[in-house]
Formats: structure tokens, sequence, C-alpha cells
């Protein structure tokens, strides 16, 4: 299906996926109170990757194409992606989390647009508009003043923080 087709299905799905990223930062900081972070990092992405291997066989594009059809290049996509933007990434998140708590971490977790942004800019050479400067500062503007806020503040008795 086109981009947008389902609005109200697509923002109810993003919906669910920030819910479970919350669920996850605040879980893992407390895994990590039992465990080492590389431990709850790959044992995380083991059972996200089982998790995952049915999915493959309800992919209408996948199975129409079948595997052959899987480049050289694809496969190199997909160990960049593994590895660095899911492995490495996620690993220094949850370093993070355990270093300043998951409120601070998901405070700090919205400069990801800012971050996709410059780095499409550099890498891909796209262009950046008015519109994606104003949402920059706004997003900077945000973080700092959330940030300010909370630096400094010792957690309350009955917090995680």
């Amino acid at each position: 299906q086109a981009a947008g087709d389902q609005p109200l299905l697509g923002s109810l799905l993003v919906f669910l996926g920030v819910v479970s990223w919350a669920l996850y930062s605040i879980g893992s900081r407390q895994l990590m109170e039992r465990h080492s972070a590389l431990t709850v990092n790959w044992t995380t992405l083991l059972v996200a990757t089982v998790l995952q291997i049915p999915l493959l066989w309800t992919d209408r594009k996948m199975l129409d194409a079948g595997f052959g059809s899987v480049t050289e290049a694809d496969w190199m996509a997909l160990g960049y992606l593994v590895l660095f933007a899911t492995a490495i990434a996620q690993q220094a998140w949850l370093f993070g989390v355990k270093g300043i708590g998951p409120s601070r971490a998901s405070v700090l977790g919205n400069l990801t647009p800012v971050a996709a942004i410059v780095l499409s800019a550099l890498l891909l050479k796209e262009s950046v508009g008015t519109s994606e400067i104003i949402g920059i500062a706004l997003i900077l503007g945000g973080v700092w003043v959330v940030d300010r806020q909370t630096t400094g503040q010792a957690p309350s008795k009955g917090s995680r923080e």
C-alpha cells in the first residue's frame, strides 16, 4: 500500500511503537540492575530475531520474489542495519539508560530527528528547508529546557531514576 493510505492505522502503530520503546527503556533499566547491559542487549536482539522470523512468511513481496532475488548489496545493507543501526545503537542506548535513567534518556532520544536531518544532509546531500531548521530549533530548545530542569535534581525516594 502507498504511504498515507491508512493514516489512522499508521498513527496508531507508531504510537504503539513509542509506548513499546518507553516500556523497553523502563524495563531494561530494571533488568540491568541484575544483568549487564551487554547481556540485556543481546538477549533482546536474539528474542526479537526469533519472533520476527515467522513474519517473513507473511511478507507477500518477499514470498513473490523469493530469497534468490536478494542481492549481495541487499545482504550488505541488512548487515549494516543489524550491526550499526540495531546492535551498536541499542547497546549505546542501554548504557545511556543505565547511566542517566530512562526518563532523561528518553528526553535526549528526541534528538533522533535532528541527527537524521543533519546526517541525511551530509551523507545523502538532501536539502534542509526552513521547516526543518525551525523543527531542529524547537527540538533543541525543548530538550535543553527539559534537560536543564532535570539536571541536578535528585530523584525522589520512590523513584527508579
